[in-house]
């Protein structure tokens, strides 16, 4: 159907909204891609977007392609700012959580170049991961920081913050194949 009302969307780009909820992935990943690089909808709709399939899509190449739009948004590497508080949330929610170990990995390399507190507890938690793909890129992207002690890994926060995603998105729960 339309595009949610609260998502922002007009015209032609609220009705091929439906192009989103196909049980084609690379149809999907179409999609998404033309919306992430429409200026129509606001800015914060698109990241709520993209956040939303990075959580609830089952294709890995769609959901890089969106952890990599949300990197994007962020402040540019070399100018040191830390990323937004939704976005550490949202990749401390999946460096803990998702299943996927490549997606996990995808994290860790998508964190590698950045810098600040909370890259370095991101890339932490990210180091102690079962999975060697993901723990030998935290553990060389953990070089560029000081060194951990072992009372930081024993206080590790072990409770993981669950990211928030507005109440438009509710429309789209179930409508993707998990």
């Amino acid at each position: 159907d339309r595009a949610p009302a609260e998502l922002g969307v007009q015209g032609g780009l609220a009705q091929s909204f439906w192009n989103l909820l196909v049980p084609s992935a690379s149809h999907r990943h179409d999609a998404l891609a033309f919306y992430l690089a429409s200026s129509e909808p606001p800015i914060q709709g698109r990241r709520e977007l993209a956040s939303w399939f990075l959580l609830n899509d089952s294709d890995l190449p769609l959901r890089r392609d969106a952890l990599s739009w949300l990197m994007q948004q962020e402040a540019p590497v070399e100018s040191g700012q830390p990323l937004s508080d939704d976005t550490t949330v949202l990749l401390g929610w999946l460096l803990a959580r998702d299943k996927s170990p490549r997606m996990r990995q995808e994290i860790a390399l998508a964190l590698a170049p950045r810098r600040g507190d909370p890259v370095r507890g991101l890339l932490l938690r990210a180091s102690l991961d079962s999975d060697r793909r993901v723990s030998d890129v935290a553990n060389a992207a953990l070089r560029h920081f000081d060194p951990p002690t072992a009372s930081e890994f024993a206080t590790l926060e072990t409770e993981v913050r669950t990211p928030s995603l507005p109440p438009w998105t509710q429309a789209l729960d179930g409508r993707v194949p998990l």
